[in-house]
């Protein structure tokens, strides 16, 4: 909190200006109402270090991916430009626009979701469940409708996501055979957690698992690293979103896959893991994931002096 304060103060004293001493109270009160509601609604999913880390990052990626989407929007309306208070646009890369879509999107729908969440929690009768189902399916169709798709039309400038994506993969060979042996490798991954979630549960093999998936794990990103990290940069957005979506189908068993994916799940559980939520496969791929995130590059790709270039070195030239 101190901090906070003190780039609040600093920011007075060297005369910022009010829109972004307004941003960094935004953020700041954001920070402490998500947190506080993180503490309070599950609790046993996170320590409080966790807790500070998840939605530290989740307030800064959030606050920068809406900003973003507010400067893109001021493109189309000019005026919205003034709303919003922001008048500089860094350039970013077209992964991390994505990354901003997908990760802050499917929190974004987790928020509209709570209504529902909060429904299913309370009705038991069958029916009543069915429409608590159809109602998280029709807020997750509205939601890509409403926000998720025309925001990918307005990061793309306009083009439509299928195609821009088609050429994306099919601009050099190495990326089909990149994403031919993730399929793999995700194939062997459900082949393994449907035969582990079928054998009795302990520490032991708990323990297998895990290990086993941390080897699987260093099978996709290995290659996808040394030969096409940008693609890898885009692949992990996606992963990390579809895992989000998963934990909410699984979290209130959503059907028809909903109780299938708790079961499968449950094989990373052991004894320090007593909230609601089931983290563990996240924070691995994460943990993978971040290097990329804050610093691409293509390790395939130096100059002279053995300088790694970033993407945007690499459209210079």
């Amino acid at each position: 909190m101190v901090e906070y304060l003190a780039v609040i103060h600093f920011g007075l004293d060297h005369n910022f200006a009010d829109t972004d001493i307004m941003h960094v109270i935004v953020c700041v009160l954001l920070y402490f109402a998500l947190l506080s509601a993180v503490l309070r609604h599950l609790p046993q999913c996170f320590t409080i270090g966790e807790a500070m880390i998840v939605t530290e990052s989740v307030v800064l990626l959030s606050v920068d991916a809406f900003t973003d989407l507010g400067i893109k929007l001021s493109h189309v309306w000019p005026g919205f430009r003034s709303v919003i208070g922001i008048h500089v646009e860094f350039p970013k890369s077209t992964e991390m626009l994505w990354l901003q879509l997908l990760v802050t999107g499917s929190l974004t729908t987790g928020i509209l979701l709570l209504p529902v969440f909060h429904y299913l929690s309370l009705v038991r009768e069958f029916w009543d469940v069915v429409v608590g189902h159809l109602a998280f399916y029709a807020t997750i169709f509205f939601t890509f409708f409403a926000l998720l798709l025309p925001w990918s039309f307005l990061i793309l400038r306009g083009m439509n996501p299928l195609n821009w994506l088609w050429k994306y993969l099919t601009k050099q060979e190495i990326r089909l055979y990149l994403i031919a042996h993730w399929c793999c490798v995700v194939v062997v991954s459900i082949a393994f957690v449907l035969l582990k979630s079928r054998q009795t549960k302990s520490n032991a093999s708990s323990t297998v698992v895990r290990k086993c998936f941390h080897l699987l794990a260093l099978a996709i990103y290995i290659p996808g690293v040394i030969y096409e990290p940008y693609v890898t940069h885009l692949a992990s957005s996606v992963a990390v979103a579809a895992f989000i979506f998963i934990e909410y189908v699984r979290l209130f068993r959503i059907g028809p896959f909903g109780s299938s994916v708790h079961s499968a799940l449950v094989v990373f559980l052991d004894d320090k893991d007593s909230g609601a939520l089931i983290l563990t496969h996240v924070y691995l791929l994460l943990g993978l994931a971040l290097p990329l995130w804050l610093f691409p590059v293509d390790y395939s790709k130096a100059d002279p002096t053995g300088v790694f270039k970033t993407q945007e070195d690499c459209e210079k030239h």
